[in-house]
């Protein structure tokens, strides 16, 4: 007896089911590409990249875009890899926050300053928040973004408006002319 044939089935039945789910992978495959790629390009357009721990092994992960942001081109770096890409209290903070994360479930969105292996400063705000189950932090889910633009242009602006302020009073020392 023919295999499947035994229990009464169709073997063109079963091959046309095959096929149909078969074609049915490739278009949910051909679905799950355009997304990746359509994730790829707001993560580049935006100076976002995306990261998430193993709150049990503490693995890290990155998205291709968060290599390129910190000029890292390690696939899977730990997290003192990435640590490591901060200096004194920002490595601080940053390790604090990802420990009361953890450990206390608490999200978080700091601001903190790093420089690139080319010497490059960048201001990258921080955002992590636990996936929790059960009371228990199981996952760290987290996205790095280039504030630097933003940052820059409030410090210009603070200056601006501090030299505005400096020229209104000289020129409030000058007697009015008549």
């Amino acid at each position: 007896m023919a295999f499947g044939l035994q229990k009464g089935y169709n073997i063109m039945e079963l091959t046309r089911e095959n096929v149909g789910v078969a074609a049915g992978n490739t278009m949910l495959q051909a679905e799950i590409n355009q997304l990746k790629d359509l994730y790829e390009h707001v993560c580049k357009m935006s100076g976002i990249g995306a990261w998430e721990i193993d709150a049990a092994t503490m693995k890290l992960e990155w998205s291709k875009q968060l290599r390129v942001l910190f000029g890292h081109t390690q696939q899977s770096p730990d997290i003192n890899d990435m640590l490591c890409l901060f200096e004194g209290d920002c490595r601080k903070h940053l390790s604090e926050a990802i420990n009361s994360a953890v450990n206390d479930s608490t999200p978080f969105s700091i601001i903190l300053k790093q420089v690139t292996p080319t010497g490059k400063q960048l201001w990258l705000k921080a955002v992590g928040q636990p996936m929790v189950k059960s009371g228990k932090t199981v996952k760290l889910y987290g996205i790095f973004q280039d504030v630097t633009e933003t940052i820059s242009n409030k410090e210009q602006l603070k200056e601006l408006e501090e030299n505005n302020d400096r020229l209104q009073w000289y020129i409030s020392t000058f007697p009015p002319v008549s």
